[in-house]
């Protein structure tokens, strides 16, 4: 019976020392999967931000207004009827 003891200290001790291993590895994977997940959602943000600013752009340059008046410094003339093709 005094010769499982040891045995069985070792093999606790063994259990022990996997899960204070495996404790250590898991809470510096949870860190670095944080940190890249606040990277990637700061990331997110600023590219909501520029859609938002490139789609107010996009809609500037294509109001009509603006066109009119391009078309005014050019010195386009506006189409006659025969110029004009209806696309479907």
């Amino acid at each position: 019976m005094t010769e499982t003891k040891p045995l069985y200290i070792f093999l606790l001790l063994g259990i022990l020392m996997f899960n204070l291993f495996f404790h250590v590895w898991s809470s510096g994977s949870f860190k670095t999967l944080s940190f890249e997940i606040t990277k990637t959602n700061e990331k997110k943000t600023e590219l909501l931000e520029q859609k938002r600013l490139l789609e107010a752009e996009l809609a500037s340059l294509k109001s009509p207004g603006r066109i009119e008046r391009l078309g005014e410094i050019l010195e386009f003339n506006p189409p006659v009827a025969s110029q004009i093709e209806l696309i479907k």
